[in-house]
């Protein structure tokens, strides 16, 4: 049902809206201490024009810890936010407590979603570090070599803006959008090729983007036609993977 809803939505809003649809997963800090808890929203939207949608509960969500073991995360919290004017739509949330000093890494997969102006389906995988006090384990994978994923090769945190940041994608050739997140909506939005940045993923997979302004970025990789599913009105659409990863850039 929700589905369905999401794609209504979707449907009225995509005359105003550009085609880049991710999940948001910020947390409340930018870097968290031992035994001191902060929160993580998930949501859904555009991250640029601060335009939210409905969003899916998480088909699954693992903690990454400092010496690479997984956890799984299963205490999300639906809450409301802003959506369209007056709209609220929901989101969820996770309170998280690092037991120890060292960089943890959250990963969430969403379920299919289906997008109405691609005639396709999204499945992503949408991760960020978080940093506690220590440098141990940001690159730590923390899914298996199945799994559709993108991988940090520069340190995800502690990045001024106008660095060059390294990613290494599981696919050579593979679409990526670079987009950055807006606390609020702009009154002017520059041109769609200032908003959504795209490159390509070399023939082994690493691709370099730059992050010119503070903030929080996404950075997200495409695998498009990994599967059919059938659409809402019966016929078989593809599915695309998506790995994204969410990072946090200081003013230079």
């Amino acid at each position: 049902m929700r589905t369905f809803l999401l794609t209504l939505v979707l449907l009225i809003a995509s005359s105003s809206c550009g085609f880049c649809h991710f999940h948001m997963l910020l947390p409340s800090s930018t870097s968290g201490k031992k035994g001191e808890s902060m929160k993580i929203s998930y949501s859904y939207g555009h991250p640029y024009e601060h335009q939210t949608y409905p969003a899916s509960a998480p088909a699954k969500t693992v903690l990454v810890m400092p010496d690479g073991s997984v956890k799984a995360m299963e205490n999300w919290q639906e809450i409301n936010i802003a959506g369209e004017g007056e709209e609220k739509v929901n989101a969820f949330q996770l309170e998280l407590t690092p037991p120890a000093r060292g960089d943890y890494t959250l990963i969430v997969t969403s379920p299919p979603i289906w997008i109405p102006e691609e005639k396709a389906y999204h499945v992503d995988q949408t991760r960020v570090t978080i940093h506690v006090e220590t440098q141990k384990g940001w690159d730590n994978r923390g899914t298996n070599e199945k799994e559709f994923s993108l991988q940090p090769l520069t340190r995800p945190y502690g990045i001024l803006s106008g660095t060059a940041f390294s990613v290494q994608c599981d696919l050579s050739g593979a679409h990526l959008e670079t987009e950055r997140y807006l606390p609020e909506a702009p009154k002017v939005l520059p041109p769609d090729e200032l908003i959504t940045f795209t490159a390509k993923s070399d023939r082994t997979g690493k691709a370099v983007v730059s992050l010119p302004d503070p903030g929080w970025w996404c950075i997200c990789a495409t695998k498009e036609n990994a599967g059919t599913m059938a659409s809402p009105t019966g016929e078989m659409a593809p599915v695309h993977h998506r790995a994204a990863i969410w990072v946090y850039v200081t003013k230079k």
